[in-house]
Order: C-alpha cells, then structure tokens, then sequence
C-alpha cells in the first residue's frame, strides 16, 4: 500500500480529527483475478514445482502466487471512517495482468503522481502457464490532476538486461520505485509544478537504478545505475524541505532471507552521489529482516517507519540540522 497524510502531501494524520485539515488519502492494491492454472499441462507443471524441495518456496508457489491486483484509493477525514473505495487503475485496463505500488505519491503543481509497476503473477514464465498473460512487465507512474477523480498511465521503465524476466527475454526488473523531485522542494509553499523528477528503484542486479523525467512525469529515461547499493529490496527516497535528497535502504549486496544494514543517506547533487547519514539497523540473522521503509519529514524531525519481519513495525526518529 502506499498512503499519505493531508490531500496528498500534509499535516500528520494525528492533527485531522476535529480540524479543517485535508482528509487523509490511502492507496492500496486489491486482487480480484484468479491467475491458477486453466489448463491439465500447466497444473501437472505447478504441481510439480509446489513438491520439488530443490526449490526455493517462492519458487513452489509457482503461477499461483502474484503480486498487486487493482490500484484503489479511499480517503478518511477522522482515521475510523473511509469513504467507499474507487479503481485508480484496473488489472484489466492496458492488461490484463496485475498492477502494483509499494510507495507513496507525490503532489507537484496540480498534479498527483503515483508510482506503480505491472508485474507478471510469479511463474508465468513457464511455457505451459502463459495463457492469460500477453502482458508485459515495466514500471511507470500514474498521474492525476484532479485530485484523484481520473488517472492516466505513463511512462514505460524496463531495464535491458542479461537474462529473461517474467518470460521476457534480455529484460532485467526495475520495481518499487521512490519518486523524488529534482528542482524545487516537494513542500515548496507555491506548488510549483516541477519537470525534473527522479525514481530510484529495487533491482535484482545489488545496485539502485534511476530513471528520470524532464516533463513532469509524462516520459521516463531508461534506467541507470546508481552507486547506492540494493539487494532486491525496496527503498524510500524524500526531498527534504532544504532541497537536499533523502533516502532509506538496505545497504548490502543480496543475501538470501536477510535483510539490514537500514541505512539513511543524504545527496546534494541530484541523486549522483550519497553520503550516510544514518545507520538504523545493522544486525544481520537468517531470517531477519528490517526493510520496506518510509521516510516522512515533519518540521526538524525525520520519521523512518520500516518493518521488522515477523516482529511487526518499528519507528525510528532522525533530528536534522540545518545550516
């Protein structure tokens, strides 16, 4: 899910109830298309895969397991009632195949800018599972400019790439993406709309790539790599009201069931180079995972939200100092 607080970009939701503040604004994803097998020669294939102990359980789910659905958003003006949710963008449209988001929007000018991904249900690279999906796989944004009445998809993100993705041959996965704007703070009081805009994203290649749009988000260049690491894991990226580009990410290279290093690094350079600024946690365990982070600013205080696998959801507070 991804979700925040005012209309888009606000007060905290804690300042809402009794108040004229704007409703709170949460999108989620809603699975509503069974991706089983429909066919003898994909289910005995499935079945096969679910018993196999060589492979990983991931990999056993097979074409069954999938990830998003539609993209819904609903609102709330008091944190206990929510307003009748409502499709931003369907499994069915430009599809049919599942649409994803794991981070929130951005407010820049008049427009609301979401970014999403489309993601083949896992499996449907097997040659005997490919029925439902012609579908290709890649990362875009939506946009609205109507306070979330009506969304219109962009961009076309993939990352040419050695091996084959999700049954696309030479397609690398670029996912998760962290929208950032690269000329005037996100909280600039005039709402000035802002062409230069960046996502950084999870990759399965241990380094960030980014991608950016010199036209509000409407078209996106092929990705490039970036010097912060990414083990396949999610990351949050912020404009920090001083201009200065804030993010929070698993800095290591991919281990297997183990994610740490939650680190926090800061760039005054556009997103070329970054510098550790903070290290949230650094304990590494099989099975122990601290990842999908959020990063919200209020005033001199960063929130870092973040989860700590089956433990639940930790907060941690980061003080900044301006010069």
């Amino acid at each position: 899910p991804g979700s925040i607080p005012g209309s888009i970009l606000g007060s905290m939701p804690g300042s809402m109830p009794g108040t004229s503040q704007p409703p709170l604004v949460l999108f989620y994803t809603e699975g509503r298309t069974c991706w089983y097998c429909s066919t003898h020669q994909c289910l005995t294939a499935h079945q096969q895969r679910m018993h196999n102990p060589k492979m990983s359980p991931n990999a056993r789910r097979g074409p069954a397991w999938r990830a998003g659905g539609d993209v819904m958003m609903t609102t709330t003006t008091n944190l206990k009632d929510w307003t009748p949710p409502i499709p931003v963008y369907t499994e069915q449209q430009d599809g049919p195949i599942p649409k994803v988001i794991s981070n929130p929007p951005i407010e820049n000018g008049n427009q609301w800018i979401l970014p999403y991904w489309r993601q083949n249900p896992r499996g449907t690279g097997v040659s005997h599972c490919q029925k439902h999906m012609s579908s290709k796989d890649y990362a875009g944004v939506l946009i609205s400019t109507d306070a979330g009445k009506s969304w219109t998809p962009h961009g076309h993100i993939v990352q040419p790439g050695n091996h084959e993705y999700a049954g696309q041959p030479g397609v690398d996965r670029v996912i998760e993406g962290a929208i950032v704007p690269l000329a005037l703070s996100a909280h600039d009081p005039n709402k000035q709309q802002q062409t230069e805009l960046m996502q950084l994203f999870r990759t399965t290649r241990d380094t960030t790539y980014t991608s950016t749009s010199h036209d509000s988000g409407i078209t996106w260049s092929r990705p490039q790599r970036n010097n912060l690491p990414n083990p396949n894991t999610k990351m949050h990226a912020i404009r920090l009201s001083n201009g200065v580009l804030m993010a929070a990410y698993n800095h290591h290279k991919y281990k297997l069931r183990q994610r740490s290093n939650l680190f926090v690094a800061t760039s005054s350079d556009r997103g070329v180079t970054w510098k550790v600024v903070a290290k949230v946690e650094s304990h590494f365990a099989p099975l122990r995972m601290f990842h999908y982070p959020t990063l919200i600013q209020v005033g001199c205080q960063v929130f870092v939200i973040y989860a700590d696998h089956t433990n639940g959801i930790r907060l941690a507070t980061l003080y900044l100092e301006f010069s």
